[in-house]
């Protein structure tokens, strides 16, 4: 039988997760802060514009606020407690949109958060890059490349996840932006029990639902490995910002 998705339980893993990402979110800022000039310096001696890093830093811990807020709204279509009630509510909600609203800028937004990590990388670890091909893979790749001398093993860490998870997150945000409606399907479940299932990639031209991703559980553990992420992803960017 699906399991329903205990929000209460979910708000608190959010909550005890974000309070540590913020912390070192906080410091950075912090940092900024004490230093008196319109620059802050890497430990490496990287001369920072604070206002233009101050940007890319708030807007990735913003934009991640933003997919949390929605999945509060990706939650509510994922079960419903009759066949009848199952029927009539989802149907009302793709009429209407909202689900697909929901759905669609949880993903946005939390793609959208990672590009700006990638700003944040870009000022410390200076990649030559235009602005037009500055994106997460990009960097990541570029820092992570053979002819770098020296490659942080936080950021190896993070070319592995953009290979795995992120990139399955991507896969959803992508085909929204350049198809249109995620395609979704429903399975009706012991008990009249609906799981709106994600289709493993929805690139391909045959969907296959093998991975049984449940569409709210899946945004969910999506978000919780993002907050993770990014708390070390901020640890690491102070311990490379020199004090004041």
């Amino acid at each position: 039988m699906a399991q329903t998705l205990d929000l209460s339980k979910t708000k608190k893993q959010l909550d005890r997760k974000t309070d540590s990402m913020t912390d070192y979110y906080d410091k950075i800022v912090n940092k900024l802060n004490k230093e008196r000039s319109d620059n802050i310096k890497t430990i490496n001696g990287v001369e920072i514009n604070k206002s233009d890093f101050y940007k890319s830093h708030f807007y990735s811990w913003q934009r991640l606020q933003y997919s949390g807020a929605f999945l509060r709204g990706v939650k509510e279509y994922q079960k419903w407690r009759s066949r009848q009630e199952s029927s009539i509510s989802l149907f009302l909600a793709k009429r209407s949109g909202k689900m697909m609203l929901h759905i669609e800028v949880f993903f946005m937004m939390l793609c959208s958060s990672y590009e700006m990590l990638a700003w944040e990388l870009n000022y410390v670890f200076p990649t030559q890059k235009s602005d037009n091909e500055i994106s997460f893979t990009c960097v990541v790749n570029y820092l992570t490349g053979k002819k770098r001398k020296v490659v942080h093993s936080f950021l190896k860490t993070l070319k592995d996840h953009n290979k795995t998870w992120i990139k399955y997150i991507r896969n959803y945000r992508d085909y929204i932006v350049h198809r249109g409606i995620l395609p979704t399907k429903t399975h009706w479940g012991r008990n009249g029990l609906i799981p709106i299932m994600l289709p493993d990639n929805p690139k391909c031209s045959k969907l296959k639902y093998s991975k049984k991703r449940e569409l709210a559980e899946y945004c969910k553990e999506s978000l919780l490995k993002s907050i993770e992420l990014f708390r070390d992803f901020y640890k690491f960017i102070n311990s490379q910002l020199a004090s004041p």
